[in-house]
């Protein structure tokens, strides 16, 4: 036999008994199959958890741990005080934000506002029915208990109440008014003492003074009819 092909056959007999005894060491050391502990990277030694259970090991194609941690992170923890001043303050954004809500869609989003469209309206009405529709369209969405009312429409309202309960009770059903026992709450807040009230004689004056003199001349009288 050829003395370099003999050489040749001892080194390959030798470098297979030298990997026997690896790949048998590697199996005793793993308990694993010995070709993954020769691979740096495919393989990792199972750990064990904190109850005595293995983990799984993770495969190839598992996210690092640091992606993982990012996904499952927990959320900040804050002291009582300040959990309550957040929450305080998280009513507060719903409120406004409910409010602007209401305000958007009050106007429509239409190029024009309402008080565009009053101030347009005012030149062909009268002024009572313009006070009117002023006040309906600002008490738009608001509940019976939430209406405030102009002196305005206070006046007009005790002047119609006047002319006929009956007729002020129609117009309140069909438009938003004040409530009789309001009315009757005004009424009551006005100084009544006897004599002339202070006011109704500048009254007169003011309606009589482009009357003729013989026309101004009557007598007044106070009193029960």
């Amino acid at each position: 036999m050829d003395p370099y092909l003999r050489l040749n056959i001892i080194s390959l007999s030798e470098l297979r008994s030298d990997t026997c005894c690896i790949l048998h060491a590697a199996k005793e050391c793993t308990h694993e199959d010995p070709v993954l502990a020769l691979l740096p990277g495919l393989y990792s030694p199972p750990h064990e958890a904190d109850d005595g259970q293995h983990l799984a090991t993770e495969s190839i194609g598992t996210p690092p741990r640091s992606l993982q941690a990012a996904r499952g992170r927990k959320k900040r923890t804050y002291s009582p005080q300040t959990q309550k001043r957040l929450t305080k303050l998280q009513v507060k954004v719903k409120m406004y934000r409910r409010a602007l809500n209401k305000h958007k869609a009050r106007d429509g989003h239409t190029g024009i506002t309402r008080q565009d469209a009053l101030h347009v309206m005012k030149r062909f009405i009268p002024a009572q029915l313009h006070m009117l529709l002023s006040a309906q369209l600002e008490l738009l969405g608001i509940r019976k208990q939430g209406r405030r009312w102009s002196e305005d429409m206070k006046k007009f309202s005790i002047n119609l109440y006047f002319h006929g309960p009956k007729a002020y009770g129609f117009i309140a059903y069909l438009m938003k008014m004040p409530s009789v026992r309001s009315i009757r709450r005004w009424l009551s807040a006005i100084p009544m003492k006897p004599g002339i009230i202070p006011n109704s004689m500048e009254t007169v004056r003011r309606a009589t003074e482009n009357w003729n003199r013989e026309d101004r001349a009557c007598c007044l009288l106070y009193g029960n009819s």
